[in-house]
Protein backbone atom coordinates (compact mmCIF):
# COMPACT_ATOMS: atom_id res chain seq x y z
CA UNK A 1 0.00 0.00 0.00
CA UNK A 2 1.48 3.49 -0.97
CA UNK A 3 1.62 5.92 1.81
CA UNK A 4 1.17 9.43 1.16
CA UNK A 5 2.66 12.21 3.36
CA UNK A 6 0.07 14.14 4.97
CA UNK A 7 0.07 17.67 3.75
CA UNK A 8 1.55 20.61 6.01
CA UNK A 9 -1.83 22.60 7.35
CA UNK A 10 -1.17 26.54 6.10
CA UNK A 11 -0.68 28.84 8.59
CA UNK A 12 -3.24 31.90 7.90
CA UNK A 13 -2.29 33.64 11.17
CA UNK A 14 -0.19 36.95 10.84
CA UNK A 15 3.34 36.66 11.93
CA UNK A 16 5.15 39.13 14.99
CA UNK A 17 6.45 41.19 12.33
CA UNK A 18 3.71 41.60 10.06
CA UNK A 19 1.33 42.71 13.23
CA UNK A 20 3.99 44.84 14.07
CA UNK A 21 3.93 46.70 10.58
CA UNK A 22 0.35 46.75 10.47
CA UNK A 23 0.16 48.54 13.84
CA UNK A 24 2.97 50.88 12.40
CA UNK A 25 1.14 51.54 9.35
CA UNK A 26 -2.08 52.19 11.71
CA UNK A 27 -0.14 54.34 14.30
CA UNK A 28 0.90 56.14 11.11
CA UNK A 29 -2.31 57.15 9.54
CA UNK A 30 -3.85 57.94 13.22
CA UNK A 31 -1.16 60.64 13.40
CA UNK A 32 -1.25 61.53 10.12
CA UNK A 33 -5.22 62.10 10.37
CA UNK A 34 -6.20 64.00 13.99
CA UNK A 35 -4.68 66.68 13.22
CA UNK A 36 -6.60 67.07 10.25
CA UNK A 37 -9.59 66.31 11.77
CA UNK A 38 -9.07 68.62 14.98
CA UNK A 39 -8.68 71.03 12.60
CA UNK A 40 -11.65 70.27 10.82
CA UNK A 41 -13.45 70.69 13.65
CA UNK A 42 -12.35 73.62 14.70
CA UNK A 43 -13.00 74.89 11.39
CA UNK A 44 -16.49 73.70 11.77
CA UNK A 45 -16.97 75.52 15.21
CA UNK A 46 -15.45 78.76 14.03
CA UNK A 47 -17.84 78.61 11.26
CA UNK A 48 -20.83 78.10 13.57
CA UNK A 49 -19.74 80.82 15.73
CA UNK A 50 -19.55 83.24 12.98
CA UNK A 51 -23.12 82.44 11.89
CA UNK A 52 -23.82 83.36 16.06
CA UNK A 53 -22.30 86.40 15.44
CA UNK A 54 -24.45 87.39 12.44
CA UNK A 55 -27.61 86.78 13.72
CA UNK A 56 -26.78 88.91 16.83
CA UNK A 57 -25.46 91.66 14.68
CA UNK A 58 -28.80 91.22 12.97
CA UNK A 59 -31.11 91.04 16.16
CA UNK A 60 -29.70 94.34 17.32
CA UNK A 61 -30.04 95.84 14.11
CA UNK A 62 -33.69 94.79 14.24
CA UNK A 63 -33.95 96.57 17.59
CA UNK A 64 -32.49 99.76 16.65
CA UNK A 65 -34.92 99.59 13.57
CA UNK A 66 -37.88 99.29 16.26
CA UNK A 67 -36.79 101.79 18.31
CA UNK A 68 -36.32 104.85 16.74
CA UNK A 69 -32.66 104.57 15.87
CA UNK A 70 -31.86 103.82 19.34
CA UNK A 71 -29.14 101.44 20.87
CA UNK A 72 -29.53 99.43 23.90
CA UNK A 73 -29.97 100.94 26.69
CA UNK A 74 -29.25 99.04 30.28
CA UNK A 75 -31.46 99.51 32.56
CA UNK A 76 -30.26 99.85 36.34
CA UNK A 77 -29.18 97.44 38.87
CA UNK A 78 -28.44 94.82 36.52
CA UNK A 79 -31.78 93.98 35.66
CA UNK A 80 -31.50 94.20 31.93
CA UNK A 81 -28.51 93.55 29.88
CA UNK A 82 -28.24 92.96 25.72
CA UNK A 83 -29.69 89.50 25.44
CA UNK A 84 -33.01 90.11 27.25
CA UNK A 85 -33.24 93.55 25.19
CA UNK A 86 -32.96 91.67 21.82
CA UNK A 87 -35.09 89.01 23.37
CA UNK A 88 -38.27 90.43 22.28
CA UNK A 89 -36.92 91.24 18.54
CA UNK A 90 -35.41 87.73 18.23
CA UNK A 91 -36.86 84.78 19.87
CA UNK A 92 -33.72 82.78 18.65
CA UNK A 93 -31.63 84.52 21.31
CA UNK A 94 -30.70 81.60 23.75
CA UNK A 95 -29.60 79.54 20.86
CA UNK A 96 -26.82 81.84 19.49
CA UNK A 97 -25.48 83.00 22.98
CA UNK A 98 -22.87 80.44 22.84
CA UNK A 99 -19.84 80.07 21.28
CA UNK A 100 -19.79 75.87 20.49
CA UNK A 101 -15.67 76.07 21.44
CA UNK A 102 -16.89 76.70 24.89
CA UNK A 103 -17.27 73.11 26.69
CA UNK A 104 -19.36 75.18 29.55
CA UNK A 105 -19.78 77.67 32.01
CA UNK A 106 -18.34 79.13 35.05
CA UNK A 107 -21.44 79.18 37.76
CA UNK A 108 -22.19 82.77 38.35
CA UNK A 109 -18.66 84.09 36.83
CA UNK A 110 -16.20 85.37 34.58
CA UNK A 111 -15.63 82.64 31.73
CA UNK A 112 -12.21 81.88 30.25
CA UNK A 113 -11.17 81.03 26.19
CA UNK A 114 -12.93 77.67 26.93
CA UNK A 115 -16.14 78.55 29.30
CA UNK A 116 -18.89 81.08 29.12
CA UNK A 117 -19.52 82.74 31.74
CA UNK A 118 -22.74 83.30 33.47
CA UNK A 119 -24.68 86.35 34.37
CA UNK A 120 -27.47 87.06 37.10
CA UNK A 121 -30.10 89.52 35.88
CA UNK A 122 -31.53 90.60 38.74
CA UNK A 123 -29.50 90.60 42.11
CA UNK A 124 -32.08 91.90 43.66
CA UNK A 125 -34.18 89.11 43.87
CA UNK A 126 -33.62 84.72 43.14
CA UNK A 127 -30.90 85.08 40.33
CA UNK A 128 -31.82 84.08 36.96
CA UNK A 129 -29.09 82.37 35.16
CA UNK A 130 -27.78 82.86 31.64
CA UNK A 131 -25.23 81.49 30.00
CA UNK A 132 -23.06 83.11 27.43
CA UNK A 133 -19.60 83.32 25.76
CA UNK A 134 -20.19 86.48 23.61
CA UNK A 135 -19.50 90.12 25.10
CA UNK A 136 -21.33 93.03 23.94
CA UNK A 137 -19.19 96.54 23.04
CA UNK A 138 -20.80 98.69 25.63
CA UNK A 139 -19.39 102.09 24.30
CA UNK A 140 -22.77 101.37 21.94
CA UNK A 141 -25.26 101.84 24.72
CA UNK A 142 -27.45 104.33 25.23
CA UNK A 143 -26.10 107.17 26.73
CA UNK A 144 -27.55 107.22 30.50
CA UNK A 145 -25.49 108.98 32.93
CA UNK A 146 -27.67 107.87 35.63
CA UNK A 147 -27.27 104.08 34.55
CA UNK A 148 -24.73 101.41 35.34
CA UNK A 149 -23.88 102.44 31.44
CA UNK A 150 -22.92 105.83 32.69
CA UNK A 151 -19.55 108.02 33.44
CA UNK A 152 -18.96 106.88 36.72
CA UNK A 153 -19.14 102.71 35.92
CA UNK A 154 -17.44 102.86 32.58
CA UNK A 155 -14.76 105.63 33.17
CA UNK A 156 -15.70 106.92 29.76
CA UNK A 157 -16.81 110.35 28.73
CA UNK A 158 -20.11 110.62 26.82
CA UNK A 159 -18.27 112.02 23.76
CA UNK A 160 -17.09 108.07 23.70
CA UNK A 161 -19.83 106.94 23.27
CA UNK A 162 -21.09 105.62 19.75
CA UNK A 163 -24.83 106.76 18.10
CA UNK A 164 -26.53 103.02 17.42
CA UNK A 165 -25.03 103.00 13.61
CA UNK A 166 -21.72 105.34 13.94
CA UNK A 167 -19.67 105.89 11.00
CA UNK A 168 -17.25 103.85 10.13
CA UNK A 169 -19.64 101.12 11.35
CA UNK A 170 -17.31 98.20 9.68
CA UNK A 171 -14.76 98.77 11.78
CA UNK A 172 -16.54 98.85 15.17
CA UNK A 173 -16.97 96.03 17.18
CA UNK A 174 -20.58 94.92 18.14
CA UNK A 175 -20.13 91.60 19.85
CA UNK A 176 -16.62 89.04 20.24
CA UNK A 177 -15.79 86.46 21.65
CA UNK A 178 -15.27 87.44 25.46
CA UNK A 179 -15.19 86.24 29.00
CA UNK A 180 -17.88 88.20 30.21
CA UNK A 181 -20.80 89.99 28.62
CA UNK A 182 -19.82 93.17 27.95
CA UNK A 183 -17.05 95.58 28.11
CA UNK A 184 -15.84 98.86 27.61
CA UNK A 185 -12.58 98.53 25.80
CA UNK A 186 -10.23 101.20 25.71
CA UNK A 187 -6.99 101.72 24.06
CA UNK A 188 -5.24 102.23 27.81
CA UNK A 189 -6.29 98.72 28.58
CA UNK A 190 -2.75 96.90 29.60
CA UNK A 191 -1.41 93.77 28.00
CA UNK A 192 -2.90 90.99 29.93
CA UNK A 193 -0.80 88.51 31.46
CA UNK A 194 -1.97 85.41 29.47
CA UNK A 195 -4.70 84.96 26.93
CA UNK A 196 -6.44 82.04 28.35
CA UNK A 197 -8.25 84.20 31.42
CA UNK A 198 -8.17 87.41 29.52
CA UNK A 199 -6.49 89.25 32.67
CA UNK A 200 -9.16 87.63 35.17
CA UNK A 201 -7.34 89.29 38.32
CA UNK A 202 -8.54 92.54 36.62
CA UNK A 203 -11.79 91.68 36.54
CA UNK A 204 -15.29 92.45 39.18
CA UNK A 205 -13.37 95.14 41.09
CA UNK A 206 -13.89 99.23 39.84
CA UNK A 207 -14.19 99.31 36.00
CA UNK A 208 -11.60 102.47 35.40
CA UNK A 209 -9.15 99.65 36.80
CA UNK A 210 -10.42 96.71 34.80
CA UNK A 211 -8.81 95.49 31.90
CA UNK A 212 -11.76 95.70 29.53
CA UNK A 213 -10.06 94.88 26.32
CA UNK A 214 -8.60 92.04 27.94
CA UNK A 215 -11.82 90.33 28.78
CA UNK A 216 -11.45 90.37 24.44
CA UNK A 217 -8.01 89.10 24.52
CA UNK A 218 -8.68 85.37 24.66
CA UNK A 219 -7.13 82.27 22.73
CA UNK A 220 -10.54 80.86 21.92
CA UNK A 221 -10.13 79.98 18.10
CA UNK A 222 -6.59 79.14 17.87
CA UNK A 223 -4.95 82.88 18.78
CA UNK A 224 -7.91 84.89 17.30
CA UNK A 225 -11.53 86.07 18.42
CA UNK A 226 -14.77 86.03 16.66
CA UNK A 227 -16.00 89.68 16.22
CA UNK A 228 -19.20 91.26 14.83
CA UNK A 229 -19.17 94.63 13.71
CA UNK A 230 -21.92 97.14 13.28
CA UNK A 231 -22.49 96.90 9.72
CA UNK A 232 -23.64 93.24 10.02
CA UNK A 233 -20.33 91.35 9.30
CA UNK A 234 -18.66 88.84 11.36
CA UNK A 235 -14.89 87.60 10.62
CA UNK A 236 -11.82 86.43 12.76
CA UNK A 237 -9.70 88.68 14.41
CA UNK A 238 -6.10 88.07 15.55
CA UNK A 239 -5.45 89.24 19.10
CA UNK A 240 -2.78 91.27 17.72
CA UNK A 241 -5.17 93.35 16.02
CA UNK A 242 -7.80 93.85 18.60
CA UNK A 243 -6.09 97.57 18.93
CA UNK A 244 -6.69 98.60 15.96
CA UNK A 245 -10.10 98.41 15.68
CA UNK A 246 -12.49 101.15 16.65
CA UNK A 247 -13.79 100.16 19.84
CA UNK A 248 -15.18 103.88 21.08
CA UNK A 249 -15.49 106.74 19.57
CA UNK A 250 -12.15 108.11 20.28
CA UNK A 251 -9.98 104.89 19.88
CA UNK A 252 -6.06 105.42 18.67
CA UNK A 253 -4.94 102.30 16.71
CA UNK A 254 -2.14 101.07 18.24
CA UNK A 255 0.23 98.00 19.41
CA UNK A 256 0.16 96.02 22.10
CA UNK A 257 2.99 97.32 24.71
CA UNK A 258 4.39 94.71 26.26
CA UNK A 259 3.78 92.25 22.77
CA UNK A 260 0.56 89.70 23.85
CA UNK A 261 2.16 86.82 25.61
CA UNK A 262 2.65 83.53 23.98
CA UNK A 263 -0.26 81.41 25.74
Amino acid sequence: MCKYARPRRLNSGFSMAELLVSIGIIALLVAILLPVLSHAQESARRTACLSNLRQLSAAYQIYVSSNGGQGIGYARHYEGVWFEALRAEYGNIDQVRVCPATAGAVSGDFGDASRSWTYDTNLHTVPERNIGSYGFNAWLIRWDPQSRGGEQYSGGPASSYFPANPAESNLVPLFGDCTWADAWARETDPTPPNLIDGDRSSQGHDAPNENMLGRFTITRHGRNINVAFVDGHAETVHLESLKHLKWHAGFVNQEWTPPLPAK
